[in-house]
Order: C-alpha cells, then sequence, then structure tokens
C-alpha cells in the first residue's frame, strides 16, 4: 500500500512538471468528519496537481494526510492516522469568471488507516491496519486570479473497507493553488 501512495506521488510531480500553462499546483488544508467507522473527527492535511483539459474541466491527482486520534484515556494511549491518494476530475460552471468560478469535484482513490493502543500500565500494544478504497464528490469555489488563489471545498466521500465496516466522511477544506 505504501508503495503505491509513493508511486502516486511521483506521478503527481511528473505531471505538474513535464505539463504545459494548463498545469497547476494545489495544498490543502481542512476538517475531516468520518461516520459509522468510529465517528472520527480530524483536521485533515495535503496537496496534489491538476491539469486543465480544456476551460470546463481539469484532471487532479491529489493525496491527504488524516492524524484521525492521538489522546490517552484510562490507562491507554491510542494513536492512528488515515491515508487518501486518490484522482478526480474537476468540472468548472462558469470557467470564465474574472474572481469566482465554481466548480464540482469527481473523485476515487486507495485508503489505507492505522491505529494503535497502548496501555500504560502493562505496556501491552494492540495494532490494527486497513486498506480500501473510497468515491466521492462535492462542490467547491476558485476565489482568486486564474494563477492562484484559494479554493475552498466541501467533499461527501462513500469509504469502502476491506474486511471491515464501511462508512461515510465529509470533508471541509480550503486550499490554495498556483498556475504556471
Amino acid at each position: 500500500m505504501k508503495s503505491n501512495l509513493l508511486a502516486l506521488m511521483i506521478v503527481m510531480a511528473g505531471v505538474a512538471h513535464c505539463a504545459d500553462p494548463n498545469r497547476q499546483l494545489f495544498a490543502q488544508v481542512g476538517a475531516y468528519n468520518e461516520t459509522g467507522q468510529g465517528g472520527v473527527t480530524a483536521v485533515q492535511v495535503g496537496g496534489g496537481a491538476e491539469y486543465m483539459l480544456f476551460s470546463r474541466a481539469g484532471v487532479f491527482s491529489e493525496f491527504n494526510y488524516i492524524p484521525a486520534a492521538n489522546a490517552a484515556s484510562g490507562g491507554s494511549a491510542v494513536s492512528g492516522n488515515v491515508m487518501l491518494a486518490g484522482a478526480g476530475v474537476r468540472i468548472y460552471a462558469n470557467p470564465h469568471g474574472k474572481i469566482v468560478r465554481v466548480y464540482v469535484p469527481v473523485i476515487g482513490g486507495i485508503a489505507h488507516a492505522t491505529a494503535s493502543r497502548r496501555s500504560v500500565l502493562s505496556g501491552d500494544n494492540f495494532s490494527v491496519s486497513a486498506n480500501g478504497t473510497y468515491f466521492g464528490t462535492g462542490v467547491g469555489t476558485e476565489i482568486g486570479s486564474r494563477r492562484f488563489g484559494a479554493r475552498p471545498e466541501v467533499r461527501y466521500f462513500r469509504e469502502l473497507v476491506k474486511g471491515g465496516k464501511d462508512g461515510n466522511a465529509i470533508t471541509a477544506m480550503c486550499g490554495f493553488y498556483f498556475r504556471f
């Protein structure tokens, strides 16, 4: 799984470096709220690259990291994280807007989650990890010039976990983009 994530990151860098002036890099941070799998709410950070196919649509790949838990409770220390690596398309409703451009992202990808619990009293450790896929959609807005600006966005995900419990997630992010 980690080698797949590394390969996707290398491809993203290659797309950003080799593409023509329609290329874009972006970074994003936001809130991740998962329901149906333990109810995780955490910060999400990530970034990626986008290539504009034409004025109304761009394809993108991205990587997001979610430190899902890091707490001490009842004599135990709990920690975990979720990594999402995906690709999708952004469809722009008003691609020629001077300052504000509304879009709909459609995305899918792979997910990897880990969690561990360490007993402070006995020193025993328990770890679990799961792989899966996700897909989703949302709505976002680019605010700024054609070259750089902010990108607030809300997404809904359906997460399919291999051998585990499927769930839903909602993210609210604000990103920053830069077009070459």
